[in-house]
Parts: C-alpha cells; sequence; structure tokens
C-alpha cells in the first residue's frame, strides 16, 4: 500500500484560508462566565488541514483496463465532532513541471458522502477506480480534499492544484504505449487563457471586474500521434 499522509500546515494553504474565510468569519460572539457575550477569533476553532488522510493503493502498477482499490481512513483531529462530510479525489498524471502548471487531471470524483467523525475519531474510506483503456505510462496520483457540506473546506482546497489534504501515488504500464503517450487526448494546460491573457495554473489568477464576460480558450492536444474519434 502506497501512500502519503500530509500532516504539515502549507503556508499558502493559510493565505488562501485566510483571503477566503476572514472576511466573512473574522469574529463570533462567546458568552462568558457572567453571561455576557465577548468577541472571539473564529480561527480559536477553525484549523485548517485538520481532517487528515491515510487511504492508499492495493498495490503501487497497473496496467490500462485493470482496477485500483483505495483503502484506508480519514482522522477528525479536532475535539468537536464533524456532520455532512465529503471526501473529494482527484486523479491525475503527474508532470515535471508540476510547480507552475499543476497535473493532467483524469478524474474527480466524491467517494465518501455524509461522512460523521466523532471528535478525535476516523471513518473507514475504500473506493474503487478503474484504469482507463489506452492511459498512457506514467506515475499518477490521488490527492485528498475534506469538506463540510460540499462548501466548508476543512483540508485541501479544491480549487487550487497544490494545495491537498493527503495523497496516495502509483504508476501505470502500458504496454502497448511505446513513447509514453497512449492514446492521451488533454488539453494543454500551457496554452490556458481568459480574455487574452495566460492563465496561471498556480500563481496569480487572472482578475475579471464584476459584471464582465470571461472568455476561456485551450488547445486540445492528441498526444499518440493516430487519429482519435
Amino acid at each position: 500500500m502506497r501512500y502519503f499522509f500530509r500532516s504539515a500546515k502549507s503556508f499558502l494553504g493559510l493565505l488562501f484560508v485566510s483571503a477566503f474565510f476572514v472576511p466573512l468569519v473574522s469574529f463570533a460572539e462567546s458568552p462568558s462566565p457572567s453571561g455576557s457575550l465577548q468577541i472571539v477569533d473564529c480561527f480559536d476553532y477553525y484549523h485548517f488541514q485538520s481532517v487528515q488522510f491515510g487511504i492508499g493503493t492495493d498495490r503501487g502498477v497497473y496496467a490500462p483496463g485493470d482496477v485500483v482499490t483505495f483503502s484506508g481512513s480519514v482522522t477528525n483531529q479536532n475535539i468537536h465532532p464533524i456532520v455532512d462530510g465529503y471526501v473529494f479525489t482527484r486523479i491525475s498524471r503527474e508532470r515535471t513541471d508540476y510547480q507552475t502548471m499543476g497535473h493532467d487531471i483524469v478524474d474527480e470524483v466524491f467517494i465518501a458522502e455524509d461522512v460523521a467523525l466523532a471528535p478525535l475519531g476516523s471513518s473507514d474510506v475504500s473506493f474503487s477506480w478503474n484504469v482507463p483503456e489506452n492511459l498512457p505510462s506514467g506515475d499518477y496520483r490521488a490527492d485528498y480534499f475534506f469538506s463540510v457540506g460540499k462548501k466548508f473546506n476543512l483540508s485541501g482546497l479544491p480549487f487550487t492544484n497544490e494545495i491537498v489534504g493527503g495523497s496516495a501515488f502509483f504508476s501505470v504500464e502500458n504496454v502497448s504505449d511505446e513513447n509514453g503517450s497512449g492514446a492521451f487526448v488533454s488539453f494543454d494546460r500551457g496554452a490556458t487563457t481568459v480574455n487574452s491573457q495566460k492563465y496561471a495554473h498556480i500563481g496569480d489568477w487572472v482578475r475579471v471586474e464584476d459584471g464582465a464576460s470571461a472568455v476561456v480558450s485551450n488547445t486540445l492536444v492528441n498526444e499518440s500521434g493516430a487519429s482519435q474519434t
């Protein structure tokens, strides 16, 4: 079983969380022993990356058509319970330029819904994923994210490429794939533009003013060298 158990809080992740949550939930009112209300910081109660993943694969190498069996658990590191939890998984082919481009996404799916976790408790999670036919040889990863109600992110930020809650790694060996491209048809991540401006998959995103339209363009690339339909 191969998996990566992520425990370090990403500084960039905290910046994202602060940007998205501070304007909305910076402070709350809590009753004091005297019964009066006093202002408290919501980050006393909200802890980013507080749900940890230990979900791995049943083996390390697969071929197109194989079934990858994932199993493990999610753990609540908070002293309060969590309900209405969702585990989202993104499966990607790894890129060497991932630090600026992210990885090539192959599939995205919710693997667990309505998850309830007791304080400091864990819940078993398992799911299967079919390796697509003609998937090219290479190194792949499954990145995990945990949210409450598909809205409030407790681990990982699914709208980013680099801030994840945990990961599992595996490889695909396609014996008919001589050049490592299989019949892989994908969008060229380096060609993505928004309103004719180059889109940064990791970094500063293109800003679109309120009420303005956004035109997103990209190039579809056939890496196989043969016609695909």
